[in-house]
């Protein structure tokens, strides 16, 4: 589709930024908005005041929310306990829709709390790889993937038009033959990459893509490869670019308040009245 042929709407902001106080950190939340409606993409611990910001600044309604969690780790899911904190204290009587997976980490029942605490501002809906929903005229459809060694089901989300595709990993272990059908012939994919150099398990899962994992995505014939939940030391674009020397032009980095093409990639500087800034 050209660029003149494309709407105009189909823009993410990043959200996740270096919480300074924590060990949790980067965290992920990721906001595509389309029309008067907005799509969110995980909410880590610390993202809510932005995320307020951002509603209010565009007039967005609670009921034309929907969060979605990849998987229940405190820095991509910590954000829904102030957000419905925030629900209860002024929209009590509406309702954010949220899909998240009904498996928490091993100090923290994350799924049971937000049933418990927010049945009266969230619609919760149980994900799994048969989950499907419509986001505007775009199809939201998800692919369980291998971050947590099944201790945490995890997701990634296709965003889909008519004519093209967006993907959001979130933490992956490996690029394995579920998820390499998942992302065949998608425009971009986003990968929350963690570390860039090396794969390190810890205790809720591995973090980190490796070289072989950017190839072995890209090899599927995906167009971009946009990597994002880095650590500082290795979140710069020349950084990037002298790990993948041969195919720099197809991977990119996404930093905090930044906007790009959810279908190409490309920084938003065309439209720029299209998302409010955050910073």
């Amino acid at each position: 589709l050209k660029s003149e042929e494309r709407e105009v709407n189909t823009f993410c902001k990043t959200l996740g930024f270096y919480a300074p106080n924590t060990r949790f950190k980067p965290t992920s939340s990721y906001l595509i908005q389309r029309q008067n409606k907005l799509l969110v993409l995980d909410a880590g611990v610390g993202i809510k005041s932005k995320l307020i910001e951002y509603v209010v600044g565009n007039n967005i309604l609670p009921e034309n929310i929907t969060i979605v969690i990849s998987h229940n780790h405190i820095d991509h899911v910590a954000g829904l306990f102030s957000i419905g904190d925030f629900m209860i204290e002024n929209f009590l009587n509406r309702k954010i829709k949220v899909y998240m997976s009904d498996t928490s980490e091993k100090f923290y029942d994350w799924y049971g709390k937000v049933l418990k605490k927010y049945s009266s501002v969230f619609e919760v809906s149980v994900l799994d790889e048969n989950s499907k929903f419509y986001f505007c005229d775009m199809c939201v459809e998800f692919c369980k993937t291998n971050h947590c060694e099944d201790k945490i089901k995890s997701y990634a989300i296709k965003i889909s038009s008519n004519y093209s595709s967006f993907v959001y990993t979130s933490d992956i272990a490996s690029v394995d033959n579920k998820l390499k059908r998942f992302i065949s012939n998608t425009d971009v994919v986003m990968v929350d990459s963690g570390n860039p150099v090396k794969r390190i398990k810890t205790l809720s899962g591995y973090h980190g893509i490796t070289k072989e994992n950017v190839y072995n995505i890209l090899e599927k014939s995906v167009r971009k490869v946009c990597l994002t939940h880095i650590k500082g030391c290795f979140s710069t674009q020349d950084y990037i670019n002298s790990l993948y020397p041969d195919t720099k032009e197809y991977v990119s980095v996404v930093k905090s308040n930044n906007e790009f093409d959810i279908f190409t990639g490309e920084e938003n500087k065309k439209y720029p009245h299209i998302l409010t800034s955050l910073a």
